[in-house]
């Protein structure tokens, strides 16, 4: 897939309108360390265009690949609380904020 290449412009424009923060774990970036992400990707059809795009750090933007944002958010849900319960699945209070999370997601 034959990407775009953004200008500077557009990418600080992009960047200021993040607050110098990756869209996906709200990590502060700065701006030599940011890269574009595709938030509907490219491979599922999304558009290469300015309003598709978003701020990231390079580990999310790796991490996320080429899925959707709704996706990316369940797998990383699926992998925080499966972390979790290994660590803490015998504790109570850990049984109770994980009732608590089941029902809010």
């Amino acid at each position: 897939i034959k990407r775009k290449r953004y200008s500077d412009n557009v990418k600080k424009l992009l960047y200021m309108n993040a607050n110098g923060k990756c869209a996906l774990c709200g990590r502060k970036i700065t701006y030599d360390k940011m890269t574009l992400d595709h938030i509907v990707p490219l491979a599922m059809n999304g558009a290469d265009d300015v309003s598709n795009l978003q701020c990231t750090c390079e580990a999310c933007n790796l991490f996320k690949g080429s899925v959707l944002p709704d996706d990316f958010m369940k797998r990383i849900t699926e992998i925080f609380l499966y972390q979790m319960d290994q660590k803490e699945g015998k504790r109570l209070l850990w049984k109770i904020v994980h009732k608590i999370l089941n029902k809010m997601i």
